[in-house]
């Protein structure tokens, strides 16, 4: 039987496949001879900048993603603002964040709900710019500098400051803007890893594929800054070094072209088997596996995935032929069934590239054969 290790920075090696670079799609994954169907190829379970959105963490576990549908879970820890499935569950996560990533979740939530406009405001400043050009390579360093410059001044009063009645005016200033809620969890968690794992988190994050212009919109880049901004001036002093804006920007540029999605399956409370459809229609949140980020996409996939709790299983959705790229597919529930123009569209808005996997170039040569026909389902 054959075996899938990870190497140190994430990337998986097996007999049955090899990775290489491509002249148009970057890295990619290729059979090395023909794998049948159903064949295991990897399991990841280096999970990396996990995030619950705000909205779902009372029904879903903050450990294992079980969700309860709809319903609350059953342990409520308040006081890092999660719940979870069971008090193993907890016991968990409280371990893997450890005393410092406890007091930093616990300063994350004091902060978030101290805020009590900031969905308003944050979604008004979404709406504002929805239709502007994505912010360009320029624009993003202009902007991150600016935050590198505010946050010096963070540094220096949080290290200086023994008044903690009247917090310090770049303090002040930081915290003039609302918080992003589900921005903070994704810089903590991987500061939180760097912090207990510097070794290995530093590696699978340099190893991922990144993007120049990983931000939609420019108020994406604002929630990045401002989250940057908001940690420097709450997290544990131990904590502040690690916290730079050249990791925020990499994390972000990486995440936008590897990330996965946490989603609904419609299954029984706190279950997620392997039968489980790991693409339901519910969006909860995403995450990071480094050793799953080497597959591209196509929207006619030839490989299968399944989530079970914080590990992802990726195996042969049908037969693959010898030298065939291994691919999964970036689009979720509902989203297999759009028609190509909104699928096209869709992969270009948020990831970045304009699709042209088989299935979508054979719709392509169809609809210009016959221009009269318009394809309404995928």
């Amino acid at each position: 039987m054959d075996t899938t290790i990870v190497t140190p920075n994430g990337a998986p090696i097996s007999s049955r496949f090899h990775i290489k670079t491509t002249p148009t799609a970057g890295r990619a994954v290729f059979a090395t001879n023909p794998i049948p169907k159903g064949t295991p190829l990897v399991t990841a379970e280096d999970c990396l900048a996990p995030v619950i959105l705000r909205i779902y963490r009372k029904e879903v576990c903050g450990w294992c993603y079980a969700y309860n549908l709809g319903r609350p879970m059953p342990f409520r820890a308040p006081d890092i603002g999660f719940a979870f499935c069971s008090t193993e569950c907890e016991a968990k996560f409280r371990s893997d964040a450890g005393d410092i990533g406890v007091q930093a979740w616990t300063a994350v939530e004091l902060l978030t709900r101290k805020s009590t406009r900031r969905v308003e405001r944050i979604e008004n400043d979404i709406l504002t710019d929805i239709d502007a050009p994505r912010p360009n390579p320029c624009e993003i360093q202009a902007a991150w500098l600016k935050a590198e410059l505010h946050g010096e001044a963070i540094r220096l009063a949080r290290l200086a400051t023994t008044d903690a009645t009247k917090p310090p005016k770049a303090i002040r200033k930081a915290f003039s803007t609302p918080p992003a809620v589900d921005i903070l969890p994704f810089f903590l968690s991987v500061l939180l890893s760097a912090h207990h794992h510097p070794d290995t988190t530093t590696a699978h994050i340099s190893a991922l594929a990144s993007t120049q212009t990983p931000y939609p919109h420019a108020s994406d880049l604002r929630a990045d800054t401002t989250s940057y901004l908001h940690l420097l001036s709450i997290l544990p002093l131990p904590l502040l070094p690690l916290l730079t804006p050249t990791l925020c920007l990499n994390l972000t540029s990486q995440n936008a072209h590897n990330s996965f999605g946490i989603r609904s399956s419609h299954i029984a409370p706190f279950q997620s088997p392997l039968s489980a459809d790991p693409d339901g229609d519910e969006f909860f949140g995403y995450g990071t596996w480094p050793s799953a980020s080497y597959f591209n996409h196509s929207c006619a996939p030839n490989l299968e995935k399944k989530r079970v709790g914080r590990v992802w299983y990726f195996s042969a959705g049908r037969a693959i032929e010898s030298h065939e790229e291994l691919c999964i597919s970036y689009l979720g529930g509902e989203e297999r069934s759009w028609s190509l123009d909104r699928r096209k569209d869709w992969l270009s808005r948020n990831w970045g590239f304009e699709c042209t996997c088989q299935k979508c170039s054979a719709q392509e040569a169809k609809n210009g054969l016959y221009p009269s026909e318009t394809i309404q389902q995928a």
